[in-house]
């Protein structure tokens, strides 16, 4: 243990710490844009870049960062001298001096940070005058746009991109002034293996990388009466839209959602968890085949649009093991466009489907040629909020209302494909039922759960000891997949997410800095709505048995429910 001093308060902590580890044991604040802590507690972003929190050795009466600093027996450290507030306030006026003064119609003006640190630090004027950064916006992605005249190069998307995912899009290049966040060669994202998981976005502490909007497009689209306007809301959604309110999810419930769309004029509104129950029963029954032809094993989950395309970038040759199952919100699509258009006899060209999901890659997912069609408009937790503010609706205090029917009847299996390792989980509900022919009593496949970014078990299905594994992050994908390629993989069944923790830390959900504690919280309470559902099968679900029996047959089920990757 390390004791030292920091504004006369003694502070004991471990060796290794660093000088802004030990002001929060001390529940001390420092100020900091660049310092960023995934949720593994590992990968932590390039120290000291931004030196926004300085602090002063008061022996030497030198600044040094604190973030990057490691502590010392005897320490003795002032976080408020006057040189020190003078000095975070200079590096801050420095970054403002070269930021577009666009805050009033910035996209990131309710939560940008660099906003929110001049006004804790008083600055009301900038003393700094002169050239200004002028980069073009990079529009060229389905997801995500790029402006970099309001990046700070705090390099936290390169930490999320580099350290986290492991897909080493974005690097800084040049020096100097013209430094700047770009990739190699300064391609725009789309001719880059961008995967668009959002991870980037979803750190970024400016308005310099922000999701596509598309929830601009929603008011005209409802008020066309020509159209017949659905929206289908993801699980993730609804566990963390409190947080773009400031209260906790047993305010912003599930049926006050659903009111604030139809408030919306949402001709209907639909639950992506009735699809998800109905992407269950594909993939058991699909890995069930498989596993007694002992055929394409490992099966690999299909449900996350940018897991999709880094395998479709890297790992071509292994698609195969890949299922063929469409996604939640595709397959929701596709049946509001087939099954449901012709319960309510309209038009197919004038239904139109909106998703509400917690991922940005789902809007590139959308519009995929093998996809096309199905889903029109996708937008994020975030836009959703933004759509609410807009609209003057006060969601704090609606009344609760009921997804619609048919596609509003959904099962707890249904909610766990918002947290990593949910889809196993519920897949394998499904499959050992139908395997073993007999009653699960015992639903909780506790082994798959948590935050680790592999998770692995042994299964029973009916005397067969089954191995699956469940990975969250690409960088953790890439590990599992080099070894399906060298043929060591000894799983039999494999769901990957994109996104650390699932789609609980989507690229789309409110902004909480990749916070362990946050995603827990996200976590425990898509588990406690599971535990509270009435069905908790995807197999017992009635709307599900009833859409087999009344429409789904062999041919359309392939035609609407799977897709071949390529």
């Amino acid at each position: 243990m390390i004791n030292l001093k920091i504004n006369n308060i003694e502070v004991s902590i471990e060796n290794g710490k660093t000088i802004l580890d030990a002001c929060k044991k001390a529940n001390i604040k420092v100020p900091t844009l660049c310092n960023m802590k995934m949720i593994d507690n590992t990968s932590q972003n390039c120290k000291g870049t931004c030196r926004v929190c300085m602090v002063e050795l008061k022996e030497k009466g030198k600044l040094v960062p604190a973030c990057s600093e490691l502590v010392r027996d005897g320490m003795d450290i002032i976080t408020n001298s006057t040189k020190v507030l003078k000095a975070r306030k200079t590096i801050v006026e420095l970054l403002l001096s070269n930021h577009p003064n666009e805050c009033l119609v910035c996209n990131r003006n309710e939560n940008c940070e660099l906003r929110k640190l001049a006004g804790e630090l008083g600055i009301s004027k900038n003393p700094y005058k002169g050239k200004k950064s002028e980069y073009k916006i990079d529009c060229s992605s389905p997801a995500l746009i790029r402006d970099m005249n309001k990046c700070v190069l705090c390099r936290r998307c390169v930490t999320a991109c580099d350290k986290v995912q492991n897909i080493n899009i974005l690097t800084p290049i040049n020096r100097g002034f013209n430094t700047k966040i770009g990739t190699f060669f300064d391609n725009p994202i789309n001719e880059t293996k961008c995967t668009y998981c959002g991870q980037c976005v979803a750190v970024c502490p400016t308005g310099a990388l922000t999701e596509v909007m598309d929830y601009e497009k929603i008011p005209r689209v409802v008020e066309d009466k020509e159209k017949f306007v659905v929206a289908q809301i993801a699980p993730a959604v609804r566990v963390a839209l409190c947080e773009e309110f400031g209260v906790s999810s047993d305010i912003i419930t599930t049926g006050k959602i659903v009111a604030a769309l139809k408030m919306l004029n949402f001709n209907k509104v639909f639950d992506t968890n009735f699809s998800a129950d109905l992407t269950i029963m594909e993939e058991a029954k699909e890995f069930i085949n498989r596993f007694k032809e002992k055929n394409k094993l490992p099966l690999i989950t299909s449900c996350c649009p940018a897991w999709i395309r880094f395998a479709e970038m890297n790992y071509k040759d292994n698609l195969k093991y890949i299922s063929s199952c469409k996604s939640p919100q595709q397959m929701f699509g596709a049946i509001a466009k087939s099954y449901l258009v012709d319960k309510y006899e309209i038009k197919k060209e004038n239904m139109v489907v909106v998703s509400i999901m917690p991922c940005i890659a789902k809007k590139y997912e959308a519009k995929r040629k093998e996809l096309k069609g199905d889903v029109d408009i996708v937008i994020t937790t975030r836009e959703l909020a933004k759509l609410i503010r807009e609209s003057s609706i006060d969601i704090i205090n609606l009344k609760e209302e009921e997804f619609d029917n048919p596609l509003g009847v959904s099962t707890g299996a249904g909610m766990l494909f918002g947290t990593s390792g949910g889809v196993m989980e519920a897949a394998l509900r499904t499959a050992y039922e139908w395997s073993c022919n007999k009653t699960l009593n015992e639903l909780d496949f506790k082994d798959v759960r948590g935050l680790d970014g592999i998770k692995e078990a042994t299964i029973e299905l009916d005397s067969n000891k089954i191995e699956v594994a469940v990975i969250s992050s690409l960088k953790n994908a890439k590990k599992i997949m080099e070894e399906v390629k060298s043929g060591t993989c000894k799983y039999d069944f494999i769901e990957i997410m994109a996104c650390p923790g699932g789609c609980i830390d989507g690229g789309g959900q409110p902004y909480i800095k990749s916070c362990k504690e946050k995603l827990e919280k996200r976590m425990k309470m898509v588990y406690e709505k599971d535990k509270t559902s009435k069905i908790r099968k995807s197999h017992e679900n009635p709307i599900i048995k009833e859409l087999y029996k009344e429409f789904l047959n062999e041919d359309n089920i392939k035609q609407l429910l799977h897709v071949t990757y390529n």
